[in-house]
This record gives structure tokens, sequence and C-alpha cells, in this order.
């Protein structure tokens, strides 16, 4: 019903005004807020896994250059060894 209401119809507010319109309304808004809540929770997700991908990936850049990181996210030095270095 939402989805072709003209606000500007005063049939479209009467029907709004109503207890079934106001419920439908109330519907309407709580699920819009759960699609704002997804939203919101899959960006933040998004940017987690994007920012540590490219914290490793300037760290790598710094360490092309010469420069070491404090506290790094990868490490470098299990990388340059190889996993089979003291078999």
């Amino acid at each position: 019903m939402f989805a072709l209401i003209n606000f500007g119809d005063p049939e479209a507010f009467k029907g709004l005004i109503s207890p079934l319109g106001v419920e439908e309304l109330r519907v309407v808004v709580r699920y819009e807020l759960m699609n704002l809540q997804t939203l919101i929770l899959a960006v933040r997700h998004n940017q987690v896994l994007l920012d540590n991908c490219l914290r490793q990936l300037s760290e790598v850049e710094l360490f092309d250059k010469g420069y070491l990181v404090s506290a790094p996210a990868c490490d470098i030095l299990s990388q340059l060894k190889g996993n089979n270095l003291y078999e």
C-alpha cells in the first residue's frame, strides 16, 4: 500500500490516519530501520576487512622502501623465511 501512496492526496492521508494505516506505517518504519541497521552492520564489517588488507599492503610498501613498522599486521619475516626453513 505505501509503495503507491501519494502524500499530497487527501484520501491517502485519511488512509494513513486510520488505525490500520497507522499500524501499516509502523510496520514499514520498523522494516526500514531493520534495513538501515543491516546496511550499517555490513558496511562496518566490510570496512574492518578492507582496513586490515590496506594496512598490510601499506606495510609491505614501507618494507620495500626499507622501513620497519612497529606491531605489523602482517608477519613479513615469516613470509621471507618460508614455511620449510628448518625442516
